[in-house]
């Protein structure tokens, strides 16, 4: 069963930017409850593609701006599947899930800050975007790992 229900995002009428962004998350988390046995991958990529194309009642953004977007949906879908996890762990094992985010948060930001640095050095703007494209695709790791992790607990409770 899941936990986090979500509003269809194209109903959505025009909101504030930070109004977006939990409506970005709840579109993520909705792609993850619909998702298939192993589709989860397939939703990386669908919040950063409509703001490029300015749907969604949102503006067009550049490229990096709608990469760093969905990396925060992301990102706040993880902390959502993380805050469910930690109600249901044994003490012990919250520990571990917490040390476990530390050292993510601790690799992402030091992958992906040498990502935009190295790219920096070979496409100069374009480095941006690189680093953009970090920052999403290791929440929406993160955030599936958490998410497999919450529904895999179902199957032994």
């Amino acid at each position: 069963m899941r936990y986090l229900l979500a509003l269809p995002f194209f109903l959505a009428a025009p909101v504030a930017a930070s109004d977006r962004s939990e409506l970005a998350a709840e579109e993520i988390a909705s792609c993850l409850g619909a998702a298939a046995a192993g589709g989860a991958r397939d939703c990386i990529g669908t919040i950063a593609s409509a703001c490029q194309k300015g749907v969604n009642g949102g503006d067009k953004g550049s490229p990096a701006d709608c990469l760093n977007k969905e990396a925060e949906a992301w990102m706040a879908v993880a902390e959502n599947r993380l805050e469910a996890l930690r109600k249901r762990l044994k003490p012990a094992l919250v520990d571990a899930v917490e040390a476990s985010q530390r050292a993510f948060t601790a690799y992402r930001t030091a992958q992906c800050d040498a990502t935009g640095e190295f790219f920096s050095q070979y496409s100069g703007t374009a480095s941006t975007g690189w680093q953009a494209t970090c920052l999403r695709d290791t929440a929406a790791q993160r955030a599936i790992s958490l998410d497999d992790w919450a529904m895999r607990m179902e199957d032994f409770e």
